[in-house]
């Protein structure tokens, strides 16, 4: 068994009268695929929101990479290693999809001003290796073909690679995905399961919360299933997909 690079326990989280996270738990190897399944207000993105520090928890701890990070802003997170997209992308629409991709690097010299004045070689040596990096994982997304295209140009399917393709930039650990395959047509949803599947062959980890059942199932190493609030089933995705409980709540008793 692989170490432990996520360690989520007992996390809880109201708005008002309503428990949408109530004691939330599990683990996630690394170099692993963690599905994340259950109906509509199972909690699922707020349990994603919890984890990436865009809410603060009201109870419980998380752990990355044995470190305890529910404390810790989102930006803090994302430069260890712990990377997230959204379930409606965020693809700046009037910058190329190149430009988009320059986003991504961290700590770049060329982001405090005086450095280009006083260091324009560091700078310009920087960029050009942003650029070279972000060229080769458009390649491996296949849209270098697109990367002076403006972003908005791109179909929805395009936006999903385009936005993890970015999230690469980072140099993740992890990446958190929300509904990766949604609005996205089945050639290009093929072509997503096939990168997921060869970049944890690279070493990333990944946890995803996604409604298309077979295309979940495939991709997932483990799948876990989420209801009011709760982590209440985890294990082989073909077993838990068959679960009494999972057909009652998530496919309506099928």
């Amino acid at each position: 068994m692989g170490q432990d690079i996520l360690k989520v326990q007992d996390v809880k989280k109201h708005f008002g009268g309503v428990m949408a996270v109530d004691g939330a738990s599990f683990t996630i190897e690394e170099q692993t695929i963690r599905g994340l399944i259950g109906a509509n207000g199972a909690g699922k993105t707020t349990l994603f929101n919890l984890i990436t520090g865009y809410y603060k928890l009201d109870s419980g701890e998380i752990f990355f990479k044995d470190e305890r990070v529910d404390q810790l802003p989102t930006f803090k997170k994302a430069r260890k290693g712990m990377v997230r997209t959204f379930q409606l992308t965020k693809a700046l629409s009037r910058m190329t999809v190149l430009d988009n991709m320059l986003l991504g690097p961290k700590m770049q010299s060329g982001e405090r001003i005086r450095n280009i004045f006083i260091r324009p070689k560091k700078v310009a040596a920087e960029e050009a290796k942003a650029v070279e990096k972000a060229v080769e994982i458009l390649d491996f997304f296949d849209l270098t073909h697109m990367k002076d295209d403006y972003a908005g140009a791109l179909s929805g399917g395009q936006k999903r690679l385009l936005e993890m393709a970015r999230a690469l930039m980072t140099d993740p650990k992890m990446l958190l995905l929300d509904e990766p395959f949604a609005g996205v047509n089945p050639t290009l949803a093929r072509k997503l399961v096939g990168r997921i599947k060869e970049l944890k062959e690279r070493g990333m980890t990944f946890l995803i919360i996604e409604h298309d059942m077979p295309l979940i199932t495939e991709v997932s190493d483990t799948l876990s299933f989420m209801n009011q609030g709760k982590i209440i089933l985890e294990g082989a995705p073909e077993d838990v997909k068959r679960d009494p409980r999972v057909l009652d709540a998530y496919l309506g008793g099928g």
